[in-house]
């Protein structure tokens, strides 16, 4: 896949996808989402057998003393994968609007800014929804309102700040235009990697608003910034810094909400659950878009040394993190 193109405010061909609207949630009258049909179906099996819906029953091998012997494999890992990352996703994209509250006080003299940011936070909402119903779709036992209710119990956006957690509103603007990043490469990566056509459709358009979404903090962010070297390498630490953020309580939280964890809320081990996971999906040209995009937030050209570096180190981390279940969602 080619960088993104250097002028942030021209959109990439390979995402040029319409908006996400209502039109992408999945009615209340959908089916359940349609995963690879099983061989199971086709046979006929003891009722015994029928129970076990975590096992694919491939075929009968014979008949021997201890009965009939079937072969079988072990289908819910990738399903599960799948349904537990679009969850934890749901919580975090649902809580849109705490975002535009907090991005509002603390641009309450930007008003041009704020305006921008209502429309934003009302999107990413929309994206929650329509994530969420697709795994209530996909889990039955799944509700995104119960989840969403433990998930903002767990985790507090500072609502209320009047300056901003980065230091400074440029350093603010660019920490978002990461998270943007991060986001447009995660629903991309998750895209490519399904085949559930509900899902792929919903993380297409996804994916093309959360590009036009970090246009849109780039766009204002060069307003903040006057472009010179120091400015830029103090920026490339708040970029940085920001993508490590991403083992804090927010998506731990996500994760164990979203997925009903049993137990005492352990952050370790969420966050380690969910990256194994999530980073999982994710290909070197996924990566390599990301690293682009990332160095541009940075004040550095997309095409130069510092995004090459930068993709590098990405996908040693991705690659690493996700080596476990990359070869299960591949064989999607």
């Amino acid at each position: 896949m080619p960088p993104p193109p250097n002028d942030p405010s021209k959109p990439s061909e390979a995402e040029g996808v319409p908006n996400l609207t209502e039109t992408y949630l999945p009615s209340q009258d959908a089916p359940p989402p349609s995963f690879p049909s099983s061989p199971s179906k086709s046979l006929s099996l003891p009722p015994e057998l029928l129970t076990l819906t975590q096992y694919e029953i491939l075929k009968e091998l014979g008949a021997g003393g201890m009965g009939l012997v079937y072969l079988a494999k072990d289908i819910p890992l990738n399903r599960n994968v799948v349904i537990k990352v679009i969850k934890t996703a749901a919580m975090v994209e649902r809580n849109g609007a705490d975002y535009g509250r907090y991005l509002c006080s603390v641009f309450r003299d930007d008003p041009e800014f704020c305006a921008a940011v209502d429309g934003w936070a009302a999107e990413e909402e929309q994206h929650g929804l329509a994530l969420g119903r697709w795994a209530e779709l996909a889990d039955p036992s799944f509700s995104l309102d119960r989840s969403f209710g433990q998930f903002l119990a767990m985790y507090k956006i500072p609502v209320d700040a009047t300056e901003s957690i980065r230091g400074s509103l440029g350093a603010e603007l660019c920490a978002r235009c990461v998270v943007e990043t991060g986001t447009s490469s995660f629903y991309s990566a998750i895209r490519d990697a399904v085949d559930e056509p509900v899902l792929k459709q919903i993380c297409k358009n996804i994916a093309a608003d959360e590009f036009r979404h970090y246009r849109l903090f780039y766009g204002h962010m060069q307003r903040y910034f006057s472009g010179s070297l120091r400015e830029r390498w103090q920026r490339l630490m708040v970029a940085v810094t920001r993508f490590r953020e991403t083992s804090d309580d927010e998506i731990a939280s996500a994760y164990h909400a979203g997925n009903a964890l049993s137990g005492p809320y352990d952050r370790v081990f969420s966050t380690n659950e969910y990256g194994a996971r999530s980073f999982g999906f994710y290909q070197e040209r996924h990566v390599r878009r990301a690293g682009h995009m990332f160095a541009q937030a940075a004040g550095f050209s997309p095409d130069g040394w510092v995004a090459r570096l930068l993709t590098l180190a990405l996908w040693f981390v991705i690659r690493r993190r996700g080596e476990k279940y990359r070869a299960v969602l591949a064989a999607a």
